[in-house]
């Protein structure tokens, strides 16, 4: 499990595509992976333990804002990559 810092950006290549970036705070290389839908986005922020608020204001600021960045979450490296699918 790592504990990082979540950067989710909205990638101008589709209307609905998010790359998703975790920088873990240990020396581990960080792990992204692009979702290409909002319901792949709001199954992997579920999936991380946050409350349904939080993932909603999330959505709205990457959506509308291009960015949203959450502090300390917890998850695995294959748990982005089961979410791009």
């Amino acid at each position: 499990m790592l504990t990082g810092t979540l950067w989710i950006s909205r990638v101008m290549a589709g209307p609905e595509t998010y790359r998703l970036v975790l920088v873990p705070y240990d020396n581990t290389p960080p792990s992204k992976v692009t979702v290409p839908t909002v319901y792949a986005l709001r199954s992997f922020l579920a999936s991380v333990g946050l409350r349904e608020a939080i993932r909603e204001a999330v959505i709205e600021q990457a959506t509308w804002r291009g960015l949203a960045v959450l502090r300390n979450v917890q998850a695995e490296a294959q748990g982005l990559e089961q979410h791009a699918a």
